[in-house]
């Protein structure tokens, strides 16, 4: 049956207790993702993440009779959706990590229906009404949530409850306009719609996001050019359009567009002039991602594969990327896009979104509720110019924010598809469906649960078992099968034959995961304890893929501790980390050490003042290797900028340290410099991409 707009009912709607909780479901499902499973530390939950899959199964459930064209791209686009998923399932087959892009493959479809679900349960006027209502209860909830958080202190900006401010902005962009449409509308509805309109552009204020600034902008900006943004028509006879704004509104629109752009100013500035970190990360990881697409232009990656690979093809500036950084996402959608599913599955989700669009606009005038049309495009304009600096993929919340802005377009224009009862063969293929990904589903839940249980059994023998039976639920990710490894160190009972055992699933795990350099650590360091010939090669690779860091260096010399490289390394792993200096380790290897400050202090590209002093601090004193000592943790998954398992692996840390170093304590504080890694001053062709050689002084 033809795409097309449903009559208007205005008497019909949601009557019965099950047609309101219907028409409220959106609401209540975005509600539960945004505020818990899908927010950047709920979904990495393992509860979190199987209550979005589920919810994710149930919309598709919902919308079953949609699946032939839940976008509604006429007939000539219907191929879009079903192209790119087969893009997307080929590029995960060819992908160097294929379990990275698993559950994208496996649910891609459910989500691509969700709007159409929306669009269902919004299928009548009053529906939209008690839907839209729902709608503006929950940004009002949420940006409430995120004012608090924020002045009270809790949060540097506007964050909670999605986890970061990037995050926060994407998501109100795209549902604010459709939230405050109740406003012109009588009822109680408006309230709601009015507060949240207020506090979620307060919100947005306070989540300082450049792009999130520019995005709002752009759409204030649409809406002017459209001279009220919304167009509406007769429902009787030929259309005809005319503009319903006001002077009046127009000039409010331009106020909030200038107060946008004003409040971006200053970024704007301190870009243009090379001031903002930020901008610098993004430029680094915008080189990364071309790079990388540039390997593989046709099918890209991986869908996933960003955090497992990336760091194959990064090169980090010191002073702009963090010495330990995992980088999960390329910060730009079209980049990401590129690099994960290479230019056919960028070239398709382009064609896919600018055809949704153009059939929406060109449908309005004789859609049903031409006003939420026009808000739904808007919020999806200003959601989409912010994606162009944002690639929040990996956290649900907002990918189904985005996608209830387009059911809600869907709802606007009428779009109807066919009864459910009517045809046998969309039920079939969705219970069909259902019951595939649950089969996928499940024991990848079941292992992210597990892996939860571990957390909070750290420690003791159930934490084992635990991590046990997630590796036999999920043995291809490698996050579990590294921790299971990493257990031994932990056991004193554990012999030579186990230890050895366990240094190699720990390889065989970094060797899944690609790229993760933090697993290649952990590989090496188990190799060493069991005194395996393999362990410098392990350890070599990682400083290559995070070579701002001082643990692999480090490491490689209690692996090879008579290399030719050993003064080197050394070098390498005091310009990362000085206090170092003080580490026991050079108690009878005085000689290495002095050749290794006489290197970093005439290593190239380091500031000429840090070196004087670093060589000043350090000479002389090691004649006294008397006092207390203490462990310096050179790396650990625990927290903060530290912690690489929800950003490599979307999975809550549980408590690893991967290396640390015994330091004489008096002498580690008389040291007390910054890393020479971490400095603005510092080149980064003295962090190059030779691995732990990269850089040398002669």
């Amino acid at each position: 049956m033809p795409d097309g707009p449903l009559p208007s009912t205005p008497a019909s709607g949601p009557r019965s207790p099950f047609a309101f909780a219907a028409a409220l479901a959106p609401a209540a499902g975005l509600a539960l993702v945004s505020a818990w499973a899908g927010t950047f530390a709920g979904a990495a939950s393992g509860a979190g993440a199987a209550a979005t899959h589920a919810l994710l199964l149930l919309a598709a459930l919902a919308a079953f009779p949609a699946w032939r064209g839940p976008l509604a791209l006429g007939r000539r686009g219907r191929f879009l959706l079903p192209a790119l998923w087969l893009t997307a399932a080929a590029s995960a087959w060819v992908s160097p990590v294929p379990r990275a892009g698993l559950l994208a493959v496996v649910l891609l479809p459910a989500f691509l229906l969700v709007p159409a679900a929306v669009a269902r349960a919004w299928s009548s006027p009053r529906a939209r009404r008690v839907g839209l209502a729902g709608l503006a209860v929950v940004v009002l909830g949420v940006s409430l949530w995120a004012l608090a958080a924020w002045l009270s202190g809790r949060t540097p900006r506007a964050a909670s409850p999605l986890g970061h401010h990037n995050l926060l902005a994407v998501w109100l962009l795209a549902l604010l306009p459709p939230a405050v449409l109740p406003i012109r509308d009588p009822g109680a509805g408006r309230w709601p719609a009015a507060a949240a309109g207020l506090c979620g552009f307060a919100a947005l204020a306070g989540t300082g996001s450049l792009s999130a600034l520019v995005g709002a902008a752009v759409a204030a900006g649409a809406l002017l050019v459209l001279g009220g943004g919304v167009v509406r028509g007769r429902r009787e006879g030929a259309p005809r359009l005319r503009r319903p704004g006001t002077l009046a509104a127009l000039l409010v629109v331009g106020v909030v567009a200038g107060a946008l752009l004003a409040l971006a100013l200053p970024r704007l500035r301190a870009v243009v002039a090379g001031r903002d970190p930020s901008a610098g990360a993004r430029a680094v990881y915008l080189r990364a991602g071309l790079a990388g697409a540039a390997e593989r232009p046709v099918l890209g990656h991986g869908p996933g594969s960003t955090p497992w690979t990336i760091a194959e093809h990064l090169r980090p500036v010191p002073g702009v990327n963090p010495p330990h950084e995992v980088v999960g996402d390329l910060h730009s959608a079209p980049v990401h896009l590129l690099y994960e599913l290479g230019t056919t599955g960028l070239l398709l989700a382009l064609a896919a979104a600018g055809l949704f669009v153009f059939r929406r606009l060109r449908a309005l005038p004789r859609a049903a509720d031409p006003r939420l049309v026009g808000a739904a495009l808007l919020g999806l304009v200003g959601s989409g110019a912010a994606l162009l600096a944002q690639a929040p993929f990996a956290v649900p919340a907002v990918g189904l924010a985005v996608a209830v802005a387009v059911g809600a377009a869907l709802a606007g224009e009428g779009v109807r598809w066919p009864r459910a009862g009517r045809r046998g063969l969309p039920a079939l293929a969705a219970l069909g469906y259902a019951a595939v990904a649950a089969a996928v589903l499940v024991p990848v839940d079941r292992a992210h649960l597990a892996w939860d249980r571990a957390r909070l059994a750290s420690g003791r023998p159930e934490a084992r078992r635990a991590l046990a039976a997630a590796v036999r639920l999920d043995p291809g990710f490698p996050l579990y099968r590294t921790a299971l490894a990493a257990s031994v160190l932990d056991d004193p009972r554990a012999g030579p034959a186990e230890r050895r055992a366990a240094a190699t699933e720990a390889l065989e795990a970094a060797e899944r995961g690609f790229a993760v350099g933090p697993l290649w650590v952990i590989a090496g360091r188990l190799a060493l304890a069991a005194d395996e010939p393999w362990a410098a090669i392990a350890l070599e690779r990682a400083c290559t893929l995070a070579p701002l860091a001082a643990t692999a260096p480090f490491l490689l010399l209690a692996a090879e501790p008579a290399s030719p490289a050993a003064a080197d390394r050394a070098a390498r792993a005091l310009l990362a980390e000085p206090r170092l200096a003080a580490a026991t380790l050079w108690e009878g290897r005085e000689e290495t050490l002095t050749e290794a400050v006489r290197r970093a202090s005439r290593w190239p590209g380091i500031d000429a003042g840090w070196r004087q002093t670093f060589r000043r601090r350090v000479h002389g004193w090691r004649t006294d290797v008397s006092g207390d000592l203490d462990e310096l943790v050179l790396g650990v998954d625990l927290h903060g900028g530290e912690s690489f398992s929800p950003i490599a692996f979307r999975r809550l840390p549980r408590p690893l340290e991967i290396a640390a170093a015994e330091v004489r304590v008096e002498l580690a504080r008389q040291i007390d410099l910054p890393p020479a890694s971490a400095l603005e001053t510092s080149s980064p062709a003295a962090f190059g991409d030779r691995g732990c050689l990269a850089g040398a002084a002669p």
